[in-house]
């Protein structure tokens, strides 16, 4: 869903009059949570109850080890259905996602007992229709800068806290920096944050650079199978049996991807992370103005123009090529169009 500036301005208003309006809420965001949903939700979680208002903050899945700097005053709850009660609530935010398929089976809840859900996300919108108070930002560089403004538009005063949370969020999702989508948005709002949250270093330690010996050796097993279909595409994969062999996560393999797009001559890499038997997460990355999202919708995914993903299912070999081939063909017209 692409919106103008003034589009977007309004359902900002929007969304932070219907904040305004409300006392009770429920905060998520998607399955296997990263820094920028989880850092997201905790700094509007953070706001909220510093207003008076009445927030509590279900993931769908166990919080990521490494984000636990974030969760130190204990507030993330895992839903865990039926154990998990969910009382009538005012507003349901969702954060970095607009995929119900991402928060369930909680979206279901959610929908029962809120009056009113808003997914709040820079992800172009999939097969849902946007909810009447979503507010989604395609140009920004991560949610967190979303949740920024919000806060900003509800007079709320940032403390060190909801700075901490923010600042994870966008220092994630853009590498530190490196991708800021042309703009300078990013650096000016963490400058800002910068005034309230004081060790930035640490931050940037907790999520890119707090590796185990075990995750070490993984790595090592990988990268010695990655595959070059040609010059400039790389295709690796990870098994089930690995992980659980290495005591390892799915969280700890998130960035392997990111690894091999540091290679000079890549232009597009793909990343099959099998999570259960014939069943694989894709995740797809590219470079010098090449798009690939659009080979994620084929699979029935999506994402952004060069980072994008699917869940797919079938005999690994078979789903490999299919995506190889789609993989060549952008290459090719890209290749045709210069």
């Amino acid at each position: 869903m692409a919106c103008t500036p003034a589009q977007e301005e309004f359902q900002k208003n929007k969304v932070a009059k219907l904040i305004q309006n409300s006392q009770s809420f429920i905060i998520t965001t998607h399955k296997q949570c990263d820094a920028d949903g989880l850092g997201s939700a905790l700094g509007m979680l953070y706001a909220l109850k510093k207003i008076g208002k009445s927030a509590r903050l279900l993931l769908v899945d166990d919080l990521p080890n490494r984000y636990n700097f974030l969760n130190q005053d204990l507030l993330v709850e895992t839903y865990n259905s039926p154990h998990t009660p969910i009382e009538d609530t005012d507003v349901a935010l969702i954060f970095d996602t607009n995929a119900e398929s991402l928060i369930q089976p909680l979206y279901k809840e959610l929908k029962k007992h809120c009056k009113h859900i808003s997914f709040i996300d820079h992800h172009p919108f999939g097969d849902n229709l946007p909810t009447e108070y979503s507010f989604i930002k395609v140009n920004s560089a991560s949610t967190g800068e979303l949740v920024f403004d919000l806060i900003k538009s509800l007079n709320i005063d940032l403390d060190k806290k909801i700075a901490r949370s923010i600042y994870s969020s966008i220092a994630f999702d853009t590498q530190v920096f490196r991708y800021i989508r042309g703009s300078s948005r990013s650096l000016v709002i963490c400058a800002e944050l910068l005034e309230y949250e004081k060790e930035p270093e640490k931050i940037h330690s907790y999520l890119f650079a707090s590796y185990s010996k075990d995750k070490i050796k993984l790595l090592s097993e990988v990268f010695a199978k990655v595959e070059y279909p040609c010059s400039e595409v790389v295709i690796a994969k990870v098994n089930l049996k690995d992980l659980k062999k290495h005591n390892l996560k799915m969280d700890d393999v998130r960035d392997i991807l990111d690894f091999l797009m540091s290679i000079n001559e890549i232009k597009i890499g793909a990343f099959f992370r099998e999570d259960s038997t014939n069943e694989f997460k894709l995740s797809l990355r590219s470079k010098d103005y090449l798009y690939i999202n659009h080979i994620a919708k084929l699979f029935g995914g999506g994402g952004h123009k060069q980072a994008a993903g699917a869940l797919l299912k079938g005999d690994y070999q078979k789903v490999k090529e299919q995506v190889l081939t789609e993989i060549l063909k952008t290459l090719d017209t890209k290749k045709k169009a210069c």
